[in-house]
């Protein structure tokens, strides 16, 4: 199968490469000791726990002490990190993307799963000790139990709650507790929302559950946080850099402005690592930020209102 997925061409359908993905990364994984856990995608839609869609990446959620390892593993196959500067944030970076040339779809590689607050060793180990292996065509895959994926779709969801598809896949979830799933299954949601420190954040669907109130498992700082990140896509980029420049420091302040509005020509999101934008692309990239900064600024003073 290995010898296989390195011969690969760029004309592989988008539709067959992510489960090719899926299935190549562990088996890559087993070969090197590594747990690997594969996520969203074809798996939540095989539990019936959201619609079926055409993944654009596969996400796989890596044992945390091991994943640099399996980054190496995955660069010794072609995968490399997509060109792109860092741009602030309300949560810490939680995954990596992954592109390879003859690939048309990207590896979205977790070291830890927005939502749980606990230590990301003891949330891979909640899940692990639950997980499904499922046979495809091209091998063996490892996933969450339908309870793990169903705590992992809902965080995903409870993340951007403005958004069309985690309405849908929250929807879905909530479905799946009432319709489909058992008691055991149930229970088996609330041991993992307990031991990821998720209970908080999934308040609501443990209500759906049939739970009375969980316990408050996030620090006010956590709260925050996780609400400030729940901000629309709409003006949460103004959000963001409002707050890197308030919260940077007076000698930086000046420096973290020009990061805002000005992206080095090095640093423009881009696949080839080895071709530098034109200054033509360079504008055209640039002014296009600038307008969407603007929309996005006027649209979040208008919410300060």
């Amino acid at each position: 199968m290995l010898e296989e997925s390195r011969s690969l061409k760029s004309q592989l359908p988008i539709t067959s490469a992510a489960i090719l993905v899926h299935s190549t990364v562990s088996y890559l994984a087993r070969q090197s000791g590594i747990r690997v856990l594969s996520i969203k995608g074809p798996f939540a839609a095989t539990y019936l726990l959201r619609e079926p869609k055409v993944s654009a990446d596969a996400d796989i959620l890596v044992d945390p002490q091991k994943f640099e390892e399996m980054c190496q593993v995955l660069s010794q196959r072609g995968w490399r990190t997509r060109v792109a500067r860092e741009a602030p944030r309300f949560l810490d970076a939680h995954s990596t993307t992954l592109i390879h040339e003859r690939w048309p779809c990207d590896i979205d590689l977790h070291h830890f799963f927005p939502g749980f607050f606990e230590t990301p060793a003891r949330v891979f180990e909640a899940l692990w000790a639950g997980r499904r292996v499922h046979f495809t065509r091209q091998g063996e895959v490892a996933a969450p139990s339908p309870a793990g994926m169903a705590a992992i779709l809902a965080l995903h969801a409870a993340r951007t709650p403005d958004c069309a598809r985690s309405i849908s896949d929250l929807a879905s979830v909530s479905s799946a507790l009432t319709l489909r799933f058992d008691d055991l299954g149930r229970r088996e949601l609330l041991m993992i929302a307990e031991k990821g420190r998720a209970q908080w954040v999934l308040r609501d669907l443990m209500e759906t559950a049939g739970f009375s109130p969980g316990v408050d498992d996030a620090t006010s700082s956590e709260k925050a946080i996780w609400t400030n990140n729940q901000q629309p896509a709409s003006y949460k980029s103004a959000s963001l850099w409002l707050n890197q420049l308030r919260v940077a420091p007076l000698s930086r302040k000046s420096a973290a402005l020009f990061h805002a509005v000005w992206v080095k020509r090095a640093d423009i999101p881009r696949n080839d690592v080895t071709t530098i934008p034109t200054w033509g692309e360079t504008l055209t990239f640039q002014r296009s930020r600038w307008v969407r900064g603007i929309v996005s600024l006027v649209r979040y003073l208008r919410r300060q209102r």
